[in-house]
């Protein structure tokens, strides 16, 4: 392998791609934070449906990434910032949507087991609900 180390991991990774999409995120769901910041109405099952698709859409980028140190990443990683935006949403989406699982999902048994911590640890951490 010849090449300095950041352009060995630009031949083995598309970082450029991982980079768009993580751009994509970013502005499609800074809509939505802004729009959750106007405290809108919303029903448990709204919540959680919101909390669902969102997760689907980071972890669809989350698989092509190959979550190298920071240092091997070029600067201004857009990752980094799409992370932070989705923890700001599902923090906000947390108590309702927790709601809806607890109270809707749960069945017959209505006792449901506290979250782990490592929950809580998620994007870098979260508040309880």
């Amino acid at each position: 392998m010849n090449g300095t180390i950041k352009e060995v991991v630009g031949r083995a990774w598309d970082l450029s791609t991982v980079a768009d999409r993580y751009a994509a995120f970013k502005e499609r769901y800074s809509r939505v934070l802004e729009w959750l910041s106007k405290a809108p109405s919303m029903r448990s099952a709204e919540a959680f449906a919101l909390r669902l698709c969102m997760m689907h859409d980071l972890r669809r980028i989350r698989i092509m990434d190959p979550q190298l140190p920071s240092s091997l990443l070029p600067k201004g990683w857009k990752g980094v910032k799409a992370l932070e935006l989705a923890r700001q949403i599902y923090q906000a989406l947390l108590p309702l949507s927790e709601h809806y699982i607890t109270e809707f999902m749960n069945g017959p048994n209505p006792s449901m087991p506290d979250a782990e911590k490592s929950f809580y640890e998620r994007f870098g951490g979260l508040s309880s609900a």
